[in-house]
């Protein structure tokens, strides 16, 4: 396990933000576990939670795709996890794809 919360943990940080229309802390909470995963374990289902879930935030609105391009690591951390799972995971490279192609288009 990493030095962070684990994923059940997670995903109910995460959901209890959305559910409270809190996805800036949704998006800083999951773009720091993934920096920090990206960094120590490297967990292909860590890596599906935080594009799924990045992906869902950044259909929502404008605001959430620019926190996630240009605020911290964010895109930086979504390249390293699709490079670290390029030969293990077919799932996460489409995922990641999808949430990149997200954050290209207007909302």
């Amino acid at each position: 396990q990493s030095d962070g919360m684990d994923i059940s943990t997670l995903r109910e940080v995460v959901s209890t933000c959305m559910l409270a229309d809190n996805d800036v802390n949704a998006i800083e909470i999951v773009s720091e576990m993934l920096i920090l995963d990206n960094d120590i374990n490297r967990s292909e289902k860590l890596a599906m939670f935080c594009m799924t879930t990045l992906w869902i935030l950044a259909r929502k609105s404008d605001a959430n795709k620019h926190k996630i391009i240009f605020e911290g690591r964010t895109l930086e951390a979504i390249v390293e996890a699709m490079t670290f799972h390029r030969e293990n995971s077919l799932d996460i490279q489409t995922r990641a794809c999808g949430l990149l192609w997200s954050l290209a288009v207007n909302a």
